[in-house]
C-alpha cells in the first residue's frame, strides 16, 4: 500500500474572461477556483473531481492512501485496514514479515523463537544458541524414541505420496545445531545465512575387494545411511524435516542420475515434497516458511519447482527427474516469484 499526500491548490480571482467550469460546464461568473490546469466555478464543483474512500465513500480533500489496485483510502479507513503485530497486537503502518509473521519494528528486534519465529517473555536458550518459546517448548521433541515415531510416520507418508521407498531406512540421529553444522560442513559448503538447516542426509559407501594375483575374486559393498535432525523441534517441523531427508534417500537410491546435479535441485525437490505434506495436514505457518525462505538453495530451489509444476504435482516432478537434460540445469536456481499477477 502506497501513501500519497494530496495537495490542493485553490486560487480565487475575479474572472476577467468568460470560462467554463470543468465539472459542470457552466460559464463562470465572478470568483472561481483553479487546480492544476482545471478551472471550477466553486469548491463544490472542485470536490466532485476528488477521489472517494473505497470503504466509507467520503470525499478525500487531504492526505489519503492508495491500495495496490489503485483505489483510495482515507486515513481512518487506512488505519483500520492495517495489519496487527502478532506479538504486541498493535496496529502497524510499517512492519517486518518473518516466516509469515507480521511484527512491528520494535518487536522484530526482540529475541525470537527459532520454531515459531515470534518474540516471547518465556524463552529457553538451548546449548547450541537456539531459542525456544514456552509455547513451542511444550511440544518440542528432544527424546529419540518420540522422534523415531515421527520419523517412521514421515517414511510412510512419503511412500503413500510418491509410491517410492528405499529397501532400508537410514539410521536416525538427533543432535544440536553445532553438531549438525560440523557434520554438514565436513561434506559440503552451504550458505545458511538466510535460514536454519534442520536436518541432513548422510550416505557413505565402502567397497572391500579380495584379490589373488591381481584378479578380484570377491567384492563386498557396505552402505551406511544416516539422517541427522535437530533436537528441540516441534512435531510439525520434525515431520517436515524427516520427509525432506527421506526424499534425499529416495533420490540417492532411485534417481542416481541426479547424483551430481547442483545442490539446489535436490534441496528444491525435497522442499517441494515437504510442502505437499504441509498442505495435506494444514500446516499453514510451516508452509509459508517454506514458500518464503530466502535461502538461494532451499528457497529458490523450492520456488523453481513450485512455479514450474504447480502445488501438488508428484507425477510432473518424477517426469522432470527422469527426463531433464542434465547439461541444461543452471548452476544456481532461477529466481522466480510465486505471487499471482493481477
Amino acid at each position: 500500500m502506497k501513501s500519497i499526500l494530496y495537495f490542493i491548490a485553490f486560487i480565487s480571482v475575479v474572472s476577467l474572461y468568460a470560462k467554463d467550469c470543468d465539472a459542470c460546464d457552466r460559464t463562470i461568473k465572478g470568483r472561481y477556483v483553479t487546480a492544476g490546469n482545471k478551472t471550477y466555478c466553486n469548491r463544490t464543483c472542485f470536490n466532485k473531481t476528488l477521489p472517494k474512500c473505497k470503504y466509507c465513500k467520503k470525499t478525500l480533500t487531504c492526505k489519503f492512501y492508495r491500495e495496490n489496485d489503485g483505489s483510495a483510502l482515507c486515513q481512518r479507513c487506512h488505519k483500520k485496514k492495517m495489519p496487527t503485530c502478532m506479538h504486541c497486537s498493535k496496529k502497524v503502518t510499517a512492519w517486518v514479515t518473518t516466516a509469515g509473521n507480521i511484527l512491528c519494528k520494535p518487536c522484530s528486534k526482540k529475541t525470537r523463537c527459532d520454531e515459531c519465529h515470534l518474540p516471547s517473555k518465556k524463552m529457553r536458550t538451548l546449548r547450541d544458541g537456539r531459542h525456544v518459546c514456552g509455547t513451542c517448548e511444550k511440544v518440542a521433541i528432544y527424546d529419540l524414541q518420540r522422534a523415531i515415531i515421527v520419523y517412521k510416520r514421515a517414511r510412510k507418508e512419503l511412500k503413500a505420496m510418491t509410491g517410492y521407498q528405499t529397501a532400508k531406512s537410514p539410521r536416525l540421529v538427533m543432535c544440536y545445531r553445532d553438531e549438525l553444522m560440523k557434520k554438514l560442513n565436513s561434506t559440503r559448503k552451504l550458505d545458511t545465512t538466510h535460514g536454519m538447516v534442520r536436518g541432513y542426509y548422510h550416505y557413505a559407501e565402502r567397497i572391500e575387494q579380495t584379490s589373488i594375483a591381481g584378479k578380484v575374486i570377491k567384492e563386498k559393498k557396505e552402505i551406511k545411511k544416516s539422517i541427522y535432525v535437530l533436537r528441540g523441534m516441534t512435531k510439525q517441523h520434525l515431520i517436515l524435516t524427516c520427509i525432506h531427508e527421506h526424499m534425499h534417500d529416495v533420490i540417492r537410491m532411485k534417481f542416481t542420475r541426479l547424483e551430481d546435479v547442483p545442490l539446489w535441485v535436490n534441496e528444491g525437490i525435497c522442499q517441494y515434497i515437504s510442502a505437499i505434506l504441509a498442505r495435506d495436514y494444514s500446516m499453514k505457518k510451516e508452509l509459508v516458511e517454506i514458500e518464503t525462505q530466502a535461502d538461494p538453495v532451499y528457497g529458490d530451489g523450492y520456488r523453481y519447482f513450485r512455479k514450474r509444476l504447480g502445488a501438488n504435482n508428484w507425477k510432473g516432478l518424477v517426469k522432470w527427474m527422469k527426463t531433464i537434460k542434465l547439461s541444461a540445469i543452471p548452476k544456481s536456481a532461477p529466481k522466480v516469484s510465486l505471487k499471482k499477477k493481477k
